[in-house]
């Protein structure tokens, strides 16, 4: 039972990084891309696949700290 209630709590923080990443990527991309582009759209593309890629690396490198 113990176990179960680990792998819940380890897949509901799996996600973090990539969610922050999300969050905080579109409407900085946004105000970027308004700045740079004068294109809201564009920036928010942008945006949103920098955080992406933020929080994936993020991720990683937390779940390999948590490995060693």
């Amino acid at each position: 039972m113990a176990e179960e209630e680990k792998d819940q709590s380890n897949e509901s923080t799996a996600l973090t990084g990539i969610t922050y990443g999300i969050a905080l990527g579109m409407p900085i991309g946004g105000m970027v891309g308004l700045v740079f582009f004068d294109n809201f759209a564009m920036g928010m593309i942008f945006g949103l696949s920098f955080g992406i890629m933020v929080g994936v690396i993020f991720d990683s490198t937390r779940n390999a700290s948590k490995d060693e």
